[in-house]
């Protein structure tokens, strides 16, 4: 690679979209943490607090930057490179902005200290309190338990509220303002066997309960209050089953924090640093592989724009509608002319909005992809329009509409190992596969026959259903992530196999890669289901070996 292009690249794609960048996530963070998490001034859910607004706005203000900077760079007139560059570069600074935010929450506030909680003045909304005296009447608890599923796990939480008094203590009346919560959370595999699963669920009770009945929130070094999120909301559940519940009062709920005020936030500056790092590695070594675009080939092709666009403006003029007119040899071959260059460059100008819509309508060699997807959200929707909660559905709810799970398995409910492939837990579930599908699929229906695919998607996804069956106790597993998985490893041997012919390969090599770590990391460190994910994987490697190992035999 010439050392002057990649100079080039540096001071007018790199420096520009990093600083450029950074300016937007600064601003939208900022706007964003005011309006939605420190004001509260607009009620929306958890999901929506803590996800789509700080993603998907700055997802989408990054794409549209990006698209204008990437003018510099050579694509060889492939729409499809620089939509995967704008989709990259907008997703860093989509998961940069969340986890800037969850930092700036933490670091945020001062510590007000204050003889009792009697001299606490709401309207000044102070977020942390250090208090000389005080007592929680822990005889005078409520509690609330909830159990949801979540990738093929069980999340338990349990809220504990009791109220905060002074040192001297007192009655609880209805509406008392004042109260301390706590929340305990354990997660365990979904679809554990009934008397397994009762037993974890009394133990995680009981040890949760004899933890806030120690006086453990006595040994904290502060108490900060919760101003939303499902804690909250747990919270508020509690408080509503006690005595002194009185709809419309104004209650505050206090959690305690049993690190030094001076440490919090460390754990998320760290990972916003290292994820930060990371991303700027990335984002350099994308821009090593697409050529830079000289200010003269600019010129020439803007100059080339302006040509067909002018010769098809004289085109219409002199009788594209098809009137004769003077002048009727010089105006056809004008015509002629202006149209063909006019479609050359529309075609080349084709925006990235284009190429997604074209994943979102059928042809004849594709199809495939949009009808496993659709089964999908047919799915889904039946489910909703059922009652079924939309974004958290209970294992109780995934076994019944076709979960897998080996007790029923071994019953002879062997269907659940393919139905449970287009059932999801929840919208974004769904939406994130989705997306994965039309990526993988978009390869595939151009690389392999439909019956080809249609087999590799079924067959990986009973050999990672297989895996989590072997290797995992008995849990409920739905969704379509290990027939994803082994799409991704099939696309990377075939695209591996290809890399010579053209330098669009290895975008895929690299695409697939980078799905399996993106998205098996988090799987890792979060619980979800390894096995499945690596099975599939291995699995779709070895069709894809297999595949193309056969093509060559018969010399395809």
């Amino acid at each position: 690679m010439k050392i002057k292009g990649l100079q080039e690249k540096w001071k007018q794609v790199f420096v520009p979209t990093v600083l450029g960048g950074l300016v937007a996530v600064l601003l939208y963070g900022f706007v964003i943490w005011l309006v939605v998490w420190e004001f509260q001034l607009l009620e929306i859910g958890e999901v929506w607090r803590e996800f789509v607004w700080p993603f998907v706005g700055i997802f989408a203000l990054g794409y549209f930057f990006l698209y204008r900077q990437l003018r510099f760079l050579d694509f060889r007139d492939n729409e499809e490179r620089r939509f995967v560059y704008c989709v990259v570069f907008a997703a860093i600074l989509g998961l940069v902005n969340l986890m800037m935010l969850e930092y700036v929450e933490a670091i945020t506030g001062q510590m007000v200290t204050l003889p009792s909680i009697e001299a606490y003045d709401g309207e000044k909304e102070a977020r942390y309190l250090q208090l000389e005296r005080y007592e929680v009447g822990l005889d005078d608890r409520e509690v609330y338990l909830d159990s949801r599923a979540s990738d093929g796990d069980e999340k338990w939480r349990m809220f504990v509220v009791a109220p905060l008094m002074g040192a001297s203590g007192g009655e609880v009346e209805s509406g008392y303002p004042h109260w301390v919560g706590v929340m305990y959370k354990e997660t365990v595999a979904a679809g554990l066997e009934e008397d397994i699963r009762e037993s974890a669920w009394e133990d995680f009770v009981m040890s949760s309960m004899d933890d806030f009945e120690a006086g453990a929130v006595f040994e904290s070094y502060y108490l900060e209050r919760t101003i939303g999120g499902r804690e909250l909301e747990g919270f508020e559940e509690a408080w509503a089953k006690h005595a002194a519940y009185s709809e419309g009062a104004e209650v505050r709920f206090f959690q305690p924090r049993f690190r030094p005020f001076e440490s919090r936030g460390e754990k998320e500056g760290k990972g916003l640093l290292i994820f930060g790092v990371v991303g700027l590695l990335v984002w350099f070594v994308m821009l090593l592989f697409p050529g830079y675009k000289s200010e003269e080939a600019r010129r020439q092709e803007n100059d080339a724009v302006f040509e067909a666009e002018e010769y098809f403006e004289r085109g219409i003029d002199r009788g594209l509608a098809g009137e004769e007119t003077e002048g009727e040899v010089v105006s056809r071959g004008i015509i002629e002319r202006g149209v063909e260059s006019a479609a050359n460059m529309r075609k080349k100008r084709e925006t990235d909005w284009d190429y997604f819509k074209e994943l979102l309508i059928p042809r004849k060699d594709y199809w495939v992809s949009l009808a496993f997807g659709g089964v999908m959200v047919v799915v889904y929707l039946v489910m909703v329009v059922s009652g079924i909660d939309p974004i958290e559905p209970s294992s109780k709810d995934l076994l019944a509409w076709g979960g897998s799970y080996w007790p029923n398995i071994e019953q002879g409910e062997w269907w659940r190992i393919f139905a449970s492939m287009f059932v999801h837990i929840g919208a974004f579930h769904l939406v994130w596969n989705l997306i994965i599908l039309l990526f993988l699929g978009s390869f595939l229906e151009e690389h392999v026959h439909p019956l080809v695919y249609i087999k590799a998607f079924f067959v990986t996804g009973v050999c990672a259903e297989g895996m989590s069956l072997w290797w995992n106790e008995p849990m409920v597993a739905v969704g379509a992530s290990g027939a994803l998985y082994g799409l991704a490893g099939m696309v990377m041997v075939l695209a591996w196999f290809k890399r010579k012919e053209d330098e669009i390969y290895w975008y895929w090599v690299g695409g697939a890669f980078l799905f399996f770590f993106a998205t098996w990391l988090p799987s890792l460190l979060e619980g979800g289901d390894i096995a499945a994910h690596v099975g599939g994987m291995l699995s779709g490697m070895l069709f894809g070996l297999g595949y193309e190992g056969f093509s060559r035999i018969r010399g395809e």
